[in-house]
C-alpha cells in the first residue's frame, strides 16, 4: 500500500509504529508522530534504505494480541468462579455451624 501523508495523519501512534516496523523505520518507537510519519514516507519512497532488526522478540499481530487478552479473560474469569464457589462453601459452613 502506498501512503500520503495525509492518511498517515489519520492513524494513531500505535499503529504508526506497526506500519513502520513492517516497512524498516528504525526505531519508529522513540519518534514522535510527525517523525514517524516523515520517516514512513522516506523508506517507502526509497530515500532511506528500509532497517530490519534480527534483535528482539517480533512484535505481535493484532490477532495475536487479541487472542492473549481473551486467554487471559479466559483464565481470570475461571478464577473467579472457583474463588465464588469456595466462598459459597465457606459461607454454607458458617451458616450450618450456627
Amino acid at each position: 500500500m502506498q501512503y500520503t501523508r495525509e492518511n498517515l495523519e489519520e492513524y494513531g501512534l500505535s499503529d504508526l509504529r506497526l506500519i513502520g516496523r513492517a516497512i524498516g523505520v528504525k526505531a519508529p518507537s522513540a519518534m514522535l508522530k510527525s517523525d514517524l510519519i516523515q520517516a514512513i514516507l522516506d523508506v517507502q519512497s526509497g530515500r532511506v534504505t528500509p532497517f530490519f532488526s534480527s534483535r528482539g522478540r517480533p512484535a505481535l499481530s493484532k490477532r495475536e494480541i487479541e487472542q492473549k487478552r481473551n486467554k487471559t479473560i479466559s483464565n481470570l474469569e475461571i478464577k473467579v468462579d472457583l474463588l465464588l464457589a469456595e466462598l459459597k462453601k465457606l459461607i454454607m459452613s458458617l451458616v450450618d455451624g450456627e
